[in-house]
């Protein structure tokens, strides 16, 4: 009897440990591909113009480490494909596919006529 207890209790601790593992924050990787990211940068470029280097990388780290305790709210849940600069990366990658596609389509298409026309002459 307790080692069905103990059998459910360890059952329903994996399931539990199993779905809060899913809603863990991503790390820095996805934080610094995230859009505010470069919104911070941008700020701390020109607070660097205007000030020091010091002063400018102090702000960076306040604006960063305040809006990964309260803001970032990308988990592991999935949706970590809709960061910023994955959205761009795949974009262009989709596009450059398209483009390679189609070059290789224009470059079949002319080995095919070449054939027929070597054929036909002689």
């Amino acid at each position: 009897m307790s080692s069905q207890m103990t059998n459910k209790k360890e059952g329903s601790l994996s399931n539990t440990l199993f779905k809060e593992q899913f809603r863990l924050k991503l790390g820095v990787v996805y934080l610094f591909a995230s859009g505010f990211n470069i919104i911070a940068l941008i700020i701390c470029y020109f607070v660097y113009k205007t000030s020091t280097l010091d002063r400018a990388i102090s702000i960076y780290l306040l604006l960063i480490i305040l809006y990964y305790k309260f803001g970032f709210k990308f988990t592991k849940d999935g949706g970590f494909y809709n960061m910023f600069i994955f959205r761009l990366l795949s974009k262009f990658q989709q596009r450059a596919y398209k483009i390679y596609r189609d070059i290789l389509k224009e470059n079949s298409a002319k080995k095919i006529g070449g054939k027929n026309e070597k054929n036909s002459i002689n």
